[in-house]
């Protein structure tokens, strides 16, 4: 067995770093590269998992293949650009929030935009990234003004939050009596490495705090719990969704008390960009408008009514998606509702699903979240999606980009057959604290 684990993680190694030197275009080579770092990551996880030196091994093998990432360039977004372009507008007196990158290219043109403009992505929309990416941005731009090297600055900065992350998570799987091996599915899962570490999404910096803001309501620290998940939710919006759990779940004093930490931070946080922070909202409903891929419920929908000549019908009740994702959301959430939080990870995951279900849009390192939430349960659903889910690179093998419904339903269809299978497990006492 050792053997066998050797050769995995040799194995491991060597295909995530091959997968993150090969291009999104050169889909075939890419897939096939991810598939086998994933077989070899199931093995590790699955092999032996009460071995106390395997599991601290092989999160010491995720921790440095993340910092041999920072010195190799993202290959499979180039969102990265934008934060770039964001902490450069800081460093040169702009707030990210007042201009598009068109706008300010073609009417405050700088020699440093010449370097990023030409590369970025959606130069016509205002950024969507909250307050603690900018302030990240602007350190990373600090530290190399008006150079494309900040990337590297800002790969050690989710170097880092990613080390804090599985330092917390160690912390949540003992206090909950978890078996650490859980730790894995995060530390070292083959999307979060690549996607987080290898391509920089801030989605690294919103996990980071949420996991410690769990931590610290679970020890009943709820004022500063507050303030950490402030920071969660001003690294990324998407947090918000786990609000009315909280608020069902806990009495009103504790709920002020956290609320007020939440609140304050929030608001600090923003002061800065509070001029222009409204070009935010415009921004997330264009985007909700205008961006497509890889969309399950939404595009599933969206496909019948175009095949059944019904486009107009469905452009108008496009709008009532949103208000039936709330609800889902709000019955979950107050149907698992616990004093002592302990479902907090079950409902993270479920909350997210049902929000990607029918959102228009889901790339591959949006559901990170889910992957860090299955750490403190015991789904399997957040496990495969992982790997399914990776697949809709294969979008890239055509010019421009189009993802074939086929992969979309094959993604769905397996992904639904587990969830079935971990709603089915539900049914046993606590198993979502079960290893």
């Amino acid at each position: 067995m050792k053997a066998i684990s050797a050769f995995s993680v040799i194995i491991f190694i060597i295909s995530l770093l091959f997968a993150q030197i090969t291009q999104r275009t050169d889909t075939d080579l890419l897939m096939l590269s991810y598939s086998v770092c994933f077989a070899a990551f199931l093995i590790l996880f699955f092999n032996d998992r009460k071995s106390s030196f395997k599991i601290y091994a092989l999160i010491g093998t995720g921790i440095l293949l993340r910092f041999i990432l920072i010195f190799l360039e993202p290959n499979l977004s180039d969102d990265y650009l934008r934060f770039i372009w964001d902490g450069n507008l800081q460093l040169n007196g702009f707030n990210p929030f007042a201009y598009t990158p068109e706008f300010i290219y073609e009417n405050r043109y700088q020699d440093w935009m010449e370097k990023i403009y030409p590369d970025l992505n959606s130069p016509g929309f205002f950024t969507v990234y909250p307050a603690v990416c900018q302030y990240t941005a602007f350190v990373a731009a600090a530290i190399f003004p008006g150079s494309l090297k900040a990337v590297f600055a800002l790969k050690f900065i989710i170097w880092v939050s990613e080390c804090l992350t599985i330092f917390t998570m160690f912390k949540l799987v003992k206090y909950l009596k978890l078996n650490t091996n859980n730790v894995l599915i995060y530390a070292l899962n083959p999307l979060i490495i690549l996607e987080l570490s290898g391509n920089i999404h801030f989605d690294a910096l919103a996990i980071c705090f949420l996991m410690a803001a769990i931590l610290l309501m679970l020890k009943k620290r709820y004022f500063l719990a507050g303030v950490i998940l402030g920071l969660a939710i001003a690294s990324k919006i998407t947090p918000l969704i786990l609000i009315p759990y909280l608020l069902f779940s806990l009495k009103p004093k504790k709920i002020l008390i956290g609320g007020a930490g939440c609140l304050a931070t929030i608001i600090l946080l923003h002061l800065p960009y509070v001029s222009d922070i409204s070009s935010i909202q415009n921004s997330l409903f264009l985007y909700y408008d205008y961006f497509e891929f890889n969309a399950s419920i939404y595009g599933i929908i969206k496909w019948l009514f175009s095949y059944m000549n019904l486009y107009d019908l469905f452009l108008e009740l496009k709008i009532l998606l949103p208000i039936i994702t709330i609800v889902l959301i709000l019955i979950l959430q107050f149907l698992t509702k616990r004093s002592d939080l302990r479902s907090i990870g079950l409902v993270i995951c479920f909350s997210w699903l049902i929000f990607f279900l029918f959102s228009t849009t889901i790339h591959p390192w949006y559901i990170s979240m889910v992957v860090a939430a299955a750490v403190i349960c015991n789904l399997k659903f957040p496990l495969i999606w992982s790997l399914l889910i990776f697949f809709t690179y294969m979008a890239y093998k055509f010019d421009p980009p189009y993802l074939p419904m086929a992969v979309i339903f094959t993604e769905y269809i397996l992904l639904m057959i587990v969830i079935f299978i971990d709603i089915k497990r539900l049914k046993e006492p606590n198993v979502y604290l079960n290893s």
